[in-house]
């Protein structure tokens, strides 16, 4: 039955992108209304962008013209050379995922944003070029140099869909972001300093003693669950080459020993490849081994590429082992 849901959730998306785009070459005027109906789930995800992953309210703008210049098809059309738009429901699978996910998506599109605003003047090595999460989203060949390639075309492109669609449906939620609408009142905030999840966290587990447990054990443990973040590693995989948790396990238990603290798995159906995994490492000192003063990292693991970075916090916030934030009591559906 959820095969079905699916498929009449595409039929239904493209049927309405098809509406939309008939309107435009037909150059009829549409209206505020017609715009949030047309792009509710944009809407959604610009909101998730500045109030839950607490990114800049103007960036988040050029990301999400970023992806809907991706959701149009123009990507096909230069580098296939198409004559017509083949419609993609990318901002849809991307608002499905993890928050955790769609942060390193954004950060993808960042990098996009600064290749067509021309702050990479040097072409790209093959490896520094990939986009790991963006490309399997695509299940095509984009890379960072072909928006370098592109930067004239796509940066226009990008700022026509913003300034027709994107400004005039969220220019109210990016200004009540910029005016710290979306952070809580002063009431609702406690007094004090601001506390991550995972300092509270760790203050309460250090304060409990255990048999004989010394103030020495209670510090080591407090030091260990407030470094959890910087201990944390975003995997993802190739599309259609399948990665399983033993194997990367095993890859890293060969060279570092017993080393993994927790380990999520991207979860999917049976007939699905889990594209993403979130590892805590025991410690510190592996991550700057593998990293080697580098953002990311490749491996090729049994012939198959694997791609590392490390966790990034952003506003204060804590990660769970799944890849979902933890803001105060944890609605993450797979601690329920």
């Amino acid at each position: 039955m959820d095969y079905y849901y699916v498929q009449l959730e595409h039929l239904i998306t493209a049927l309405l992108y098809l509406t939309v785009e008939n309107l435009v070459m037909d150059n009829t005027k549409l209206t505020l209304a017609d715009l949030k109906f047309f792009h509710a789930i944009d809407m959604l995800l610009y909101i998730l962008l500045v109030k839950d992953l607490a990114r800049n309210p103007y960036e988040s703008l050029q990301i999400m013209g970023i992806w809907l210049w991706l959701e149009r098809g123009f990507f096909n059309m230069i580098s296939k050379g198409e004559n017509r738009l083949n419609f993609c429901n990318i901002i849809s699978k991307i608002f499905n995922l993890p928050p955790f996910l769609i942060n390193e998506i954004a950060d993808e599109a960042v990098l996009c944003l600064k290749c067509i605003n021309n702050q990479f003047p040097s072409p790209f090595s093959p490896e520094a070029a990939i986009i790991p999460l963006t490309h399997n989203l695509m299940k095509n060949d984009i890379s960072l140099q072909f928006f370098l390639e592109n930067s004239y075309v796509i940066f226009h492109e990008v700022q026509r869909l913003i300034s027709d669609i994107y400004i005039p449906m969220l220019s109210d939620i990016m200004e009540t972001a910029r005016h710290g609408g979306f952070n809580p009142s002063p009431e609702q905030s406690p007094s004090g300093p601001t506390q991550s999840p995972d300092d509270s966290l760790s203050r309460s587990l250090s304060s409990l003693s255990i048999g004989g447990e010394t103030s020495q054990a209670r510090a080591r443990a407090h030091e260990n669950e407030a470094s959890r973040p910087n201990r944390t590693m975003f995997v993802t995989f190739s599309k259609g080459y399948p990665v399983t948790e033993d194997e990367v396990r095993g890859f890293f238990t060969r060279i570092f020993g017993d080393c993994i603290e927790s380990f999520y798995m991207h979860e999917v159906g049976d007939d699905e490849q889990a594209l993403y995994a979130v590892v805590v490492f025991e410690r510190l000192s592996i991550i700057q081994i593998i990293l080697d003063g580098e953002s990311k990292a490749k491996f090729s693991i049994n012939g198959k590429h694997v791609w590392m970075r490390q966790f990034v916090p952003r506003g204060g916030r804590g990660i769970l082992p799944c890849g979902c934030f933890s803001v105060g009591p944890s609605t993450c559906p797979h601690h329920q």
